[in-house]
């Protein structure tokens, strides 16, 4: 079992670190007709692979793409630099996406993010991390991909309520979280289960 210490030293990684930061999409171009997403390492993609259809997908990085209904995903500003991409559906309902260059061959596991995830939830709640509300954890799958989903409850600087639907997959070399979250409530429902579901469903991952 990793040491405390460990464990916050990878969780701060994880949630702050900008150096280890997947690669961010930071602008667009057209080449040969085509457009294309440029990355901040200096490196470039198009869009749409030859093989695919008209529809509309907003690149996350290199190699992920969010495929999903635009008319009910709008995309809105990153609340910080650690979020690669956010997106809301109502005025209570939004989901994001946190992606890290530090996978298995690091030593990164799923129980290791779920520690992590659960207590920047405890941090952010004022309360341990044995006192922050586990309200599901299941096994989950993304294409080929196999992970964990865990929701929780929270409460934010003692007024928000939320909870929090978190989907976490680790390969030799990225950890991904794909995390939908509702304000207002401490109770997860079965129309949240389907809308995280969804979003899930509408995520592309290249292998």
């Amino acid at each position: 079992m990793m040491k405390p210490l460990v464990l916050t030293t990878v969780a701060c990684t994880l949630l702050s670190t900008m150096q280890l930061h997947a690669q961010s999409k930071v602008g667009t171009s057209v080449i040969a007709g085509k457009s294309v997403s440029l990355f901040d390492d200096g490196t470039w993609q198009y869009d749409q692979p030859d093989d695919a259809d008209s529809s509309s997908c907003v690149v996350i990085v290199k190699d992920i793409r969010f495929c999903g209904d635009s008319n009910k995903w709008s995309r809105t500003n990153s609340p910080n630099a650690q979020i690669n991409a956010q997106f809301q559906t109502s005025d209570t309902q939004y989901a994001q996406f946190v992606i890290e260059e530090l996978g298995a061959d690091q030593g990164v596991t799923l129980d290791l993010i779920g520690e992590a995830a659960v207590g920047f939830a405890a941090k952010a709640s004022g309360v341990p991390a044995s006192e922050l509300p586990i309200l599901e954890s299941q096994a989950i799958e993304l294409g080929t991909l196999k992970g964990r989903r865990i929701s929780y409850s929270a409460v934010v600087d003692g007024r928000v309520k939320l909870v929090m639907i978190n989907s976490m997959f680790v390969t030799p070399r990225r950890t991904m979280q794909i995390q939908t979250y509702e304000i207002g409530t401490q109770s997860l429902t079965e129309t949240h289960a389907v809308l995280h579901r969804e979003f899930l469903d509408a995520v592309e991952v290249s292998q």
